[in-house]
């Protein structure tokens, strides 16, 4: 079978972006012709065992709409965008095309050459990737608005009640919203990762969701061992660690701050912030603020091979993010480690029920003490059943018996 798999951008290394990769690399091993379509593609960015096979990528001018791009112009745009796509429809003669996320540039082009289509949908217009997406504000959402931003602290915190916009801007709105929700309405099947998204997609596009757990695959990324605390010459004392971008949505100010109240009683600890992002150097004025230059390590960049590693080494993992699910948690959990998360992060559904996991409003004060619980509970390897099923094998599995379930209607 020929799959495409269309993707935005394939320049950076995040959660989706490991998903579409494992995917296709899934679907290629099973006997599939995969090919991916995206907007930009660093080759150099993807990790060598993602570059094995015969996995074609295409690139095609896909960029999305964001508030600062609503303007006449940018329907002449979108055309141009949704025939580019086309083009490479035609002639890569897929049997099915399998979208990461839900764009009008794909239901355009398939209305002209008419293939089946299946949506990933990883987050809807109320997360993160969804800040400047206007489509929610559109009369078509208008009675489920409040309905989805009220139930999450992340959504009230972060997504405006209202939003400000000029009658070019309202029009070309309303044209984008109506043709997502046609392309979700059209989609052959949509996958969603936890009960919340399914939930938000029923209310968004009134029609339903399969819920699909994405799993985690640390094993096959094993390297030498690698001692991270001799490393960071920080033997003897207890490491928090976090894995996340540093961008201001993930909340790293507040887990900063919750360390500072913590590292006054237990002096032996030490917070290590994993990633890069435009947050770095405000969160390091935060840090020098609070007198922790000595106690907070930031790494930088860490290649996959030895992020296990990482986590094996710390005594508590700390995941404060607004995330729609959040694998670097699920991560940390599957190797046995404590782990703290907020009650907005969509993995909280599979994990609050293990021994191991603690659920923290997101506020310092409420972190802070789930941080001291955490390091004051004996660690216990226990992780349940469930948990342990969680991997890229059993999700792509179900995926693709639902691919084929749907290209065979």
């Amino acid at each position: 079978m020929r799959i495409a798999l269309l993707y935005p951008t394939l320049i950076v290394l995040g959660g989706a972006e490991r998903v579409l990769l494992e995917e296709a690399r899934y679907l290629e091993r099973i006997g599939n012709h995969v090919v991916i379509i995206t907007s930009y593609f660093d080759k150099n960015t993807i990790p060598k065992q993602y570059q094995k096979g015969k996995i074609e990528t295409y690139s095609v001018f896909l960029k999305k709409f964001h508030e600062s791009f609503y303007t006449p112009h940018d329907i002449i745009l979108g055309i141009l965008r949704s025939l580019s796509l086309l083009k490479v429809l035609i002639k890569i003669k897929p049997h099915v095309v399998i979208e990461q996320g839900c764009s009008i540039y794909l239901y355009l082009a398939t209305r002209i050459y008419r293939v089946p289509y299946i949506l990933h949908i990883h987050e809807t217009m109320f997360w993160k990737w969804g800040l400047r997406d206007l489509k929610k504000y559109c009369f078509l959402y208008r009675d489920v608005f409040d309905r989805i931003r009220l139930t999450l602290p992340g959504h009230r915190q972060i997504i405006k009640p209202k939003c400000k916009l000029n009658f070019a801007q309202r029009v070309i709105n309303v044209i984008v919203a109506i043709l997502d929700f046609l392309e979700a309405r059209g989609a052959k099947k949509i996958f969603v990762s936890t009960e919340r998204l399914r939930w938000e997609v029923q209310n968004l596009y009134r029609r339903d969701a399969v819920v699909i757990r994405i799993g985690v695959g640390l094993n096959e990324r094993l390297v030498a061992p690698l001692n991270i605390k001799a490393k960071y010459g920080i033997k003897g004392k207890r490491l928090i660690l976090t894995v996340n971008r540093l961008d201001p949505i993930k909340r790293l100010d507040l887990l900063v701050k919750a360390f500072s109240i913590v590292h006054q009683d237990y002096k032996d600890t030490i917070l290590m912030i994993v990633g890069t992002g435009p947050e770095e150097s405000r969160l390091k004025e935060i840090v020098k603020e609070k007198g922790l230059s000595s106690d907070v390590i930031f790494t930088g960049f860490v290649d996959e091979k030895v992020l296990p590693f990482y986590y094996t080494s710390c005594d508590v993992f700390a995941f404060p993010s607004w995330d729609s699910y959040g694998l670097s948690a699920l991560e940390a959990v599957v190797m046995g480690k404590k782990c703290i998360i907020t009650v907005d992060a969509g993995v909280g559904e599979i994990l609050k029920e293990e021994k191991n996991v603690f659920i923290a409003y997101p506020s310092v004060s409420s972190f802070s003490q789930k941080m001291i619980e955490a390091l004051c509970r004996r660690e216990t390897f226990n992780v349940s059943s469930t948990i342990k099923q969680l991997n890229w094998e059993n999700y792509f599995r179900n995926i693709w018996e639902e691919i084929r379930k749907r290209v065979k209607e």
